[in-house]
């Protein structure tokens, strides 16, 4: 199986929404959930520092992360949203386009990661540790998790 990486272009957006909606159903285990509005995703792909890597398997995107490049009291990279098809789970995707992210960190200059998990995603926050994410903070229903490079 070859996995092609690429930058998200505004033409990919019904694959990213695609794979957003099957994403929160997932999590929230409920059909009726709303995808990204209209224009909600430009922001990464308007010149800014903020990227969507997309890995695609045989010309069909697979999975996406989004990557915004955050430069407050303290830089870091945000990985926002985080999405692999599931029959396409457990095959290394999502550590490729992890990875990516993270030579796109330390090309910024940039050695910290943060992310989001939802406590009831146990799968989800198991795969970050095992890449080398610990907890932040505990944010309720959330948690913040941080990886240095």
């Amino acid at each position: 199986m070859e996995v092609k990486l690429r930058i998200a272009e505004k033409k990919d957006f019904s694959e990213i929404n695609r794979l957003f909606i099957l994403m929160l159903q997932s999590i929230y285990n409920n059909k009726d959930v709303k995808g990204y509005g209209e224009n909600d995703l430009d922001y990464y792909f308007e010149g800014s520092e903020n990227r969507i890597y997309l890995a695609e398997i045989g010309g069909n995107v697979a999975a996406f992360l989004s990557v915004e490049l955050h430069r407050e009291e303290e830089t870091f990279i945000y990985y926002d949203d985080f999405s692999v098809e599931e029959n396409y789970r457990n095959k290394g995707i999502g550590s490729l386009l992890m990875k990516e992210a993270e030579n796109y960190a330390e090309c910024k200059g940039i050695n910290k990661i943060v992310l989001h998990a939802e406590k009831s995603n146990k799968k989800a926050i198991g795969f970050y540790e095992k890449r080398g994410f610990t907890l932040l903070r505990d944010e309720g229903s959330r948690i913040a998790m941080i990886k240095y490079l």
